[in-house]
């Protein structure tokens, strides 16, 4: 429960971070979720609708 927990904490943090500071990212790390496109900002991406999704069926499965 506690690992749950700390993922979704972690996630919930990516999700409303602002990750616009590129030193930390190398561009290409996420992909744009209208057009695909590579893109370095996890904000809009399809990696974040991933992870929101991944949470929504947590909550709805009682994690």
């Amino acid at each position: 429960m506690f690992v749950c927990g700390l993922f979704a904490t972690t996630t919930l943090y990516s999700c409303f971070s602002d990750t616009s500071s590129k030193s930390s990212e190398g561009y290409g790390e996420f992909h744009n979720a209208y057009t695909g496109e590579r893109q370095s900002s996890y904000k809009g991406s399809v990696e974040q609708q991933n992870d929101i999704a991944t949470l929504d069926k947590m909550i709805e499965e009682g994690y």
